[in-house]
Formats: C-alpha cells, sequence, structure tokens
C-alpha cells in the first residue's frame, strides 16, 4: 500500500504501529538470527487530531541514533513519511483504543535513552533489565504485553494474535 493512500486511515483514534524488515546493523542481525522472526525494528504512530502536530503523522520510536544520525540513540520522533522510507515496512493496525492515558505513558518517556543492554536481552530470549527501553521493549510496555522477549517479530505476533491487520506500506 502506497502511504500517500492510507495517510488518513492513521487518524481513528487507534493505535498503529511499524515494523520494519532490516538486518543491516549487528543488532538486527543478532535478534533475526536469534529469533527467525524477519522485523528488527517497530514504532509507534503518532497522528493527533489536535494541539501543534494536528494532522501530522509521526513515528515515536526507539533508535540507536538520532533520526539525523548523530548523537545518543534515544525514544523519538520522527515524519511518518521518513520513517517507512527507511527500510521495508509493515504496518500493524489494531483496535486498541489511543486514549489521553496512553498518549501521556508514550511521551513520558520521549528522549530516554536507547539502551543494547536491552535489545541484546530481548534478542536472546530474556528480560530486558528494569529501566532500559529499546524500541520493542518501549511499544510492548506500554500495550502491556510480555517484555520476557520483547523482540520486534513477538511485539508483531502478539499484536496479530490478536484483531490486528497488517499491511505491507511504502513511499
Amino acid at each position: 500500500m502506497k502511504y500517500a493512500d492510507i495517510r488518513g486511515g492513521f487518524f481513528d483514534g487507534h493505535v498503529h504501529v511499524f515494523a520494519w524488515r532490516d538486518n543491516r546493523g549487528f543488532i538486527g542481525n543478532l535478534i533475526e538470527h536469534q529469533t527467525g522472526a524477519a522485523y528488527t525494528h517497530v514504532g509507534l504512530v503518532y497522528a493527533p487530531i489536535s494541539g501543534p502536530l494536528a494532522g501530522r503523522v509521526c513515528v515515536l520510536e526507539a533508535r540507536e541514533v538520532q533520526n539525523d544520525g548523530s548523537g545518543r540513540g534515544s525514544v523519538q520522533l520522527c515524519a511518518a513519511s521518513r520513517a517507512i522510507a527507511r527500510a521495508p515496512c509493515d504496518w500493524v493496525r489494531t483496535k486498541i483504543k489511543w486514549t489521553p492515558a496512553f498518549e501521556l505513558a508514550a511521551f513520558a518517556q520521549f528522549d530516554k535513552d536507547y539502551s543494547y543492554l536491552s535489545a541484546l536481552a530481548v534478542g536472546l530470549g530474556l528480560a530486558p533489565p528494569a529501566g532500559e527501553l529499546c524500541c520493542s521493549v518501549y511499544i510492548s510496555g506500554l500495550l502491556g504485553l510480555p517484555l520476557k522477549g520483547a523482540t520486534p517479530g513477538a511485539l508483531v505476533a502478539n499484536l496479530l494474535e490478536g484483531d490486528a491487520v497488517l499491511s505491507h506500506v511504502e513511499v
């Protein structure tokens, strides 16, 4: 599906997740090798209907580096069109309501440091260290999903076991 054709669907008041299939980095390779899952990164779609970003579609994600490639990794915000252009990407549409409380919880971790230790732990099927975040631990924690072995592939599988729908998306 083309992003321009589905962009309006993100404003439906539900939680949406992007899942990338990109194993070019060490952590991505490790996670793919250990889990056998194709997904190596996930991000939370943020599409507000009010406020300063109203009408924009963004991605909240815990990344290893800043979106411009510099500095330390953290939970950060990126334009969705840029985010999905990085690597092959799938869209997971859930029926989970995006509530004000969910939004507060998502932004409460904004700019929190990315943890390689967390990514390594979940890639090995372990629980992440308390308080440590990587992309899938960030989103799994917000959704109340298990954190032990919370890889991007496990997150997508957990969502699809519910009522989520998966579609490929491209710019």
